[in-house]
Formats: C-alpha cells, structure tokens, sequence
C-alpha cells in the first residue's frame, strides 16, 4: 500500500470504518470533451481490474530519499529496513535561525535539510552548502550525487553532493514564473514541471498554464566564469493550459495529470499514451509496476484511483473531504 502522505492527511478525519473499493462493474469514468490532446490523441479512462501492487522493494535506489516524497516515483517508500530496538540521538546540529525547516532528504552519505534555507550535511554532521530556497523543489539526483535547486532567481542550479560545490547553473524555461514542483535528473538528463506562479499582487492576471522541460547535459560541463551552462542538448518543453500539473517519474517512464488527462511519456517528452476523463488530480505517485495512485477531486467528490498503465481504472474509492471539481 502506498504511503501517499496527503492520502493520509486527507482520510485523517474519516469514520471509523473504510470505504470499501468499488468493484469494476461499479465504476463509473466520465467522460470530458474538453480535452486538448498533446502529441499524442487522448483514449478514454475505462473501468476494468488491476491486479494489486503486491509486495515488493521500493523502485527507488537502495538508501537515496531524493524527493520530499521517497523518490522521482513520488511514492513515499523507502528501499532502507529499520531496525528494531531502542533509539536514541546520535547527533544533534544547530540550524540557521531563518531556516523554517519542512523535511530532510538523504543519501548514503548527505542529508539535506529542506526550509527556507535549505542545507547539505555530511553523516557527521558538517554543513557543506547551504542556500534560499528559490521558485521549486530541491531534490537529490536519482543517483544521489549531486543537490540540485531552484534559485531565487528562477535558475537550476546542481551541486556536487560530494563537496557543497556548485557544478553549473542554467535557467530554466520559465525562470521564475513556474513553482517547479517535479524537479529530478538521472545521469544526464534533466526534468522539471510546475505550475504558473501567481505573481499579480492584484489579481487581475492570474495563472493560466503549467510547464514541463526536459533537457540532457553531461560533464564535463562546459561553463562561463559565473557558472553559467553554455549548452544544453535534445531540449524540449511543453506550456499547457491549466496551473493543475503533477507528475512522476519511474525509469523510462513519466506520468502525469492535468484537469481531465492523464499522459505518459519518455524522458525526452514523447508522448506514448494519453487518457481522458472529468477530474482534477491533486496528487499522483507510481508503483512498481507502473500503476497510477491518484487523489483526484470529480463530479462525486473526492477520490482514490488507480489507473494502469493502459489506461484501466481500476480502483476508484470516495474519501472524506468536500464535493465538487473546483476551479484550478
């Protein structure tokens, strides 16, 4: 089972006993026809039976909590055992003041301290780089070997994990118009996608859109004097209508969902499936067979749904909370 944690927080208040899953027969998908298909024509979502995730070792790799939640497959697992027995404080460090801690990250060897100020330790407790958090997420590589961040400036920025030294900065697509909430990298290529920032004090100009960037770059890196990346290659991006866009990542594989579409590509954005129905995804992680977890605001209220790969709703379980798609 998941541990998807706004899953949690959601059924947090529920009554004592569950819902339980609806059968596939009692599925019901409707259908949107305002869909703008992408690449790739948009199928309808379609009710039928996925076979449960079983038990298995998470997909990411052994001992890196890249992401806020577990890994670029958003899934909150973790491939590290805990040990039993009584714990106990083995270090303590002093942060900044001004940190306004949120979470950690780790490594093998790095943890990371996520706030305003996010920070990069060592295992024994010695501050490597520390920085404003700027317009996204910060995130270990898939690999854990380097940090990379958003800055204030809208600008990605990759340190080595090793040493607290800054590798390269690039800017990204949308600088710092996009809250980059997806932000991950294995070996030489690169993915953000967020969603427009709204950045009118009044109002009258609010966000419209999300946006997804994909682009490699591999060392040695080829910078000017301020560390600035003079080249990117095989660079693609998409502006999508809607600020609503999460996603994840497993592999060769990215998902993710937009008000009424679910689309999967490569790592270079390619399209290869797209799914349509009437919702509006809140967040999204994968199993490890590739299987969507979703917690989706629809015409019934909100929703758990699990969509394979296919396309197959397969579960699809009300949850406490209001009713009604509101307008995001």
């Amino acid at each position: 089972m998941l541990l998807l944690a706004a899953l949690t927080v959601t059924l947090a208040g529920c009554a004592k006993t569950p819902p339980s899953p609806m059968s596939p027969e009692e599925i019901t998908v409707p259908i949107s026809s305002s869909v703008s298909p992408l690449v790739h024509p948009s199928a309808p979502l379609r009710p039928g039976t996925i076979a449960p995730p079983g038990v298995s070792s998470a997909a990411a790799v052994t001992g890196v909590f890249s992401q806020q939640f577990g890994a670029a497959d958003q899934a909150s697992r973790s491939a590290v055992t805990v040990v039993a027995g009584r714990w106990r404080v083995q270090r303590s460090v002093d942060l900044f003041p001004e940190t306004e801690p949120r979470g950690l990250l780790a490594s093998r060897e790095r943890v990371v301290v996520l706030g305003r100020i996010w920070q990069l330790y060592d295992r024994q407790g010695r501050r490597l780089v520390h920085a404003l958090s700027g317009t996204g997420a910060v995130a270990f590589s898939e690999e854990g070997e380097a940090v990379l961040a958003l800055d204030a400036t809208g600008a990605l920025r990759r340190y080595s994990a090793a040493t607290g030294a800054l590798e390269f900065r690039v800017g990204a697509g949308r600088g710092g118009n996009v809250h980059y909430a997806l932000l991950t990298a294995r070996g030489p290529e690169y993915l953000l996608a967020g969603g427009q920032r709204a950045l009118d004090p009044h109002g009258l100009n609010p966000p419209r859109s999300s946006y997804v960037q994909a682009f490699r770059v591999a060392p040695p890196y080829s910078i000017d004097e301020d560390h600035l990346l003079q080249a990117t290659d095989s660079e693609q991006d998409w502006d999508l209508p809607g600020v609503v866009l999460v996603g994840a990542v497993m592999g060769e594989s990215c998902v993710f969902a937009r008000r009424d579409q679910i689309f999967i590509t490569d790592r270079s954005l390619s399209t290869l499936r797209s799914f349509s129905g009437s919702f509006l995804p809140r967040t999204l992680s994968l199993d490890e067979h590739g299987n969507a977890h979703l917690l989706v605001e629809s015409d019934r209220g909100p929703r758990y749904w699990r969509v394979s790969p296919e396309g197959v709703l397969g579960l699809n379980v009300p949850i406490a909370g209001g009713g009604g798609v509101p307008a995001a």
